[in-house]
């Protein structure tokens, strides 16, 4: 009970934190997602989900929550971008595993220049914390934008291994499908041929 509170009380104090940025009205944005690993694709089905509101000086309030078989996720922080071409946040919140509840953290990098661009995500449970890195997952991307319509890249997941990767958007509809052939493991050496990462994703 007392973590439980210790959490909430800290989900609150970003929340406020985020709320009290807001000068003007904030600029919305966000996604929605629906993805998925073969070979077992409807084990991996996975709905993720995130918002942004902007305010002044660069600042903004980022929330994402993830559903999947078996797991779910939701947290909530700030996010800076001190230049055109940099962004930076961090939040915290809780998942649900089979194991219970439990604190995390999540953090992000963002670089982007014209046709090029990378993003880093980094999330942390609180058993990492205490050593278990089990539970410390990461998705790692770099892209390049060959058209308006057709960006190719680098997917790096984990557990899901490393691959090319390339995206399908229709700009008009905010929509983009993308796949990754993701046949190499990063962290040891097995190769598993058949593995590829798929999803579709909204903006607005």
């Amino acid at each position: 009970m007392k973590k439980a509170l210790s959490t909430a009380l800290m989900i609150a104090m970003v929340l406020a934190s985020g709320s009290a940025l807001a000068k003007s009205d904030p600029k919305v944005s966000g996604f929605v997602e629906v993805m998925t690993v073969t070979p077992a694709m409807s084990d991996h089905m996975t709905l993720d989900a995130g918002i942004s509101l902007g305010f002044e000086h660069g600042l903004s309030s980022e929330t994402f929550f993830l559903v999947s078989p078996g797991y779910a996720e939701a947290y909530t922080g700030i996010g800076w971008a001190p230049l055109p071409w940099l962004m930076v946040s961090a939040g915290l919140g809780a998942h649900q595993s089979p194991d219970g509840f439990d604190l995390q953290t999540g953090y992000l990098l963002w670089l982007g220049h014209e046709w090029f661009s990378f993003c880093g995500i980094v999330e942390v449970g609180e058993k990492a914390y205490q050593g278990d890195h089990a539970w410390i997952w990461y998705d790692l991307t770099a892209r390049a934008k060959v058209t308006d319509w057709l960006t190719l890249g680098i997917k790096d997941r984990r557990p899901d291994g490393i691959g090319p990767l390339v995206e399908l958007t229709w700009p008009a509809a905010h929509l983009t499908g993308w796949i990754a052939w993701t046949p190499l493991e990063s962290e040891k050496a097995e190769v598993v041929l058949d593995r590829f990462m798929m999803g579709a994703k909204l903006g607005f």
